[in-house]
């Protein structure tokens, strides 16, 4: 429960009644869907948080190896490629 969660990986939030959405996805798709599941109505704005940072994230190997070990299980569950280049990400 550190920072309220929201490090933990994201299977341990998933169960049989849980749908999974994929926010590069885009959001669109789960404004849509989100009020049919629920009977709730929901605000058609959107807001985006823009990046304040045009620079890369740069993580040193180790601590790259360290997040693919701690969220191997979310990549491996929600079919990501723990290899394929993430924009904005380089790695030293």
């Amino acid at each position: 429960y550190i920072l309220d969660n929201h490090i933990r990986p994201q299977h341990e939030f998933v169960g049989t009644k849980i749908r999974v959405f994929k926010f590069e996805d885009g959001v669109a798709n789960i404004l849509k869907e989100v009020p049919k599941m629920t009977g709730l109505t929901l605000d058609e704005t959107t807001h985006v948080r823009a990046r304040k940072s045009s620079d890369p994230l740069i993580l040193t190997k180790k601590t790259h190896e360290d997040v693919l070990r701690f969220y191997g299980k979310d990549l491996n569950i929600f079919n990501y490629d723990a290899h394929k280049p993430i924009d904005g990400l380089k790695i030293k």
